[in-house]
This record gives structure tokens, sequence and C-alpha cells, in this order.
């Protein structure tokens, strides 16, 4: 499991990495992902203005000046409904996660990115498609989409 300072944690996180600040988006059959990606300097600059600021609300969304990739892990009950499901899911998607973070690191240099892998549909019955090859795919789909994200990085987008 990633260690808590390379994870998303609160709902806040997850907002600003899925909502309309997110820079980077794709999706494929079972899994969509989405990224901020930031630059430390400016999240800097952004946390101290908001310091000087006594707002809670604009403290809850703040940043925090640290270079480096965190990642966070969506499965709803609407898409898979049995907690084992879920369970299994975020096994899969922590696994694709923790090979690709070192790479996915040395390409955030002095940025702040923030993944957030979800599941968006919902997942068949196991008559339809075995475990074994659903984990397969699962894993297959989160790799694809990191590996999206890193070259999207390696062009160089913000």
């Amino acid at each position: 499991m990633p260690a808590r300072a390379v994870r998303l944690r609160t709902p806040g996180e997850f907002a600003a990495a899925t909502g309309e600040r997110a820079s980077w988006r794709a999706a494929r059959r079972w899994l969509g992902a989405s990224a901020l990606v930031a630059d430390t300097v400016r999240c800097a600059q952004t946390s101290e203005k908001q310091d000087a600021v006594n707002d809670s609300a604009s403290r809850e969304h703040r940043q925090p000046a640290r270079a480096g990739v965190r990642f966070g892990f969506t499965v709803g009950r609407r898409q898979a409904r049995k907690a084992v499901q879920r369970a299994m899911v975020k096994r899969v998607l922590r696994e694709a996660a923790r090979k690709a973070g070192a790479d996915l690191n040395e390409l955030a240099r002095d940025r702040s990115i923030d993944v957030v892998l979800r599941l968006r549909t919902a997942l068949p019955e196991r008559s339809e498609l075995g475990l074994a090859s659903l984990k397969a795919a699962l894993r297959s789909e989160a790799d694809s989409l990191l590996a999206q994200l890193a070259r999207h990085l390696r062009a160089g987008a913000p």
C-alpha cells in the first residue's frame, strides 16, 4: 500500500484532481483517470497567499508545496456491489500505481502531480467474465492509462 504521503486522502484533494482544474483526463472501457499537474513554485506561492487569508474554505483546497506524484482510487458501490469486488479493484489499481510510480516521479521533476483512477463501469457478473480475466483487463487498462499520462508528461505538457 502506498505511504500516506503519496496518497490522496481528503475529498478536497480528490475534487481538485478530478474537477475543472484537472489538466489531463482519459478513459477506457472499465477505468477513467484524471490528473492535476502543477508547478511546486506556483503551489508554494498560492499557499503563502492563502495563509494570509484567514478563510477556512480557501485553505481546504490548498495544494501543498511538494514535488512528486500522489495517487487516489475511487471505486463506487454502484459499479462494484460487493465489498470484496471493490477491494479487488483497488488492489489491482494500487499495484499498477506502484509499478508506474517510479517512472512518473522521474517525469514530475519539480511538479506536483495528483492522479485519480476510478472504476467507471459496473463490473460484470462472474458468469459473464471470470475473475482472472477481469483482473487482467483492469490491470491492462490501468497500465495503459498511466503510460498515457507518462507520454503526456514527456511531451512537456503542464
